[in-house]
């Protein structure tokens, strides 16, 4: 199902927080924390949560005042280009899929072993299977 989606990062979580008044769930992902949306998943088994490449944004300085519920420092691991699109692999404490245009890369200035952060909101996040 992953693959017919689209979604290159999939991980295995944790619930370690249900926080219904902010709408989400704070999990566990073996190296990093996520805020997923807000659901009534069972505490004692892990998910799977799927995270589209092209639905993370990358920053090379800490971001400020957004909405997005993820921000994850990371070091970029690996950059591939291919036909018009360039994937970035970044390590957060997991390994993360990024999808970006040349012309990002070159704007940012992107190398191997630079840090960055990752930003997503916690409705890219889906649940794939409990």
């Amino acid at each position: 199902v992953a693959n017919l989606t689209g979604v290159e990062n999939l991980f295995e979580v944790r619930i370690l927080e249900r926080n219904p008044a902010r709408g989400t769930l704070t999990c566990d992902a073996g190296g990093c924390r996520l805020e997923i949306p807000y659901g009534d998943w069972p505490l004692d088994r892990p998910l799977r949560v799927g995270l589209r490449s092209g639905d993370i944004l990358l920053a090379v300085s800490p971001p400020e005042g957004l909405s997005a519920q993820n921000i994850l420092p990371g070091r970029i691991q690996r950059i591939d280009s291919a036909d018009y699109e360039v994937s970035v692999e970044v390590d957060c404490g997991k390994i993360f899929d990024v999808t970006l245009t040349r012309s990002a890369v070159e704007t940012l200035q992107l190398r191997l072993g630079r840090e960055v952060w990752l930003i997503f909101k916690a409705h890219s996040c889906h649940v794939l299977r409990t």
